[in-house]
C-alpha cells in the first residue's frame, strides 16, 4: 500500500495524506492540489510550536479573553 504509484491511485478516492512523497508528482494535479499535504501546500501552511504555546498558553489565554470580553 505504500507504494507511491498505488497511494496515487488510492488518493484520487480518499484525499489524504500520503506518507510516500513520491506519490504526489503520480497524481493528477487537480488532486494533489486539494490535498494539504501535497509538497506545493505545505508550503503555505502554518506550522506550530507546541513549545511556545505550553510557556505561553496561559498568557495568551488572558488576552484572548480580554479582548473577546471588549467587544
Amino acid at each position: 500500500m505504500a507504494q507511491a504509484e498505488l497511494e496515487a491511485k488510492f488518493v484520487e478516492k480518499f484525499p489524504y495524506g500520503m506518507p510516500n512523497a513520491k506519490a504526489y508528482p503520480l497524481m493528477p494535479k487537480d488532486v494533489s492540489d486539494n490535498i494539504p499535504s501535497s509538497p506545493e501546500n505545505i508550503k503555505r501552511q502554518v506550522r506550530i510550536d507546541p513549545d511556545w504555546w505550553t510557556a505561553n498558553v496561559d498568557a495568551v489565554q488572558r488576552r484572548w479573553l480580554a479582548w473577546y470580553s471588549a467587544r
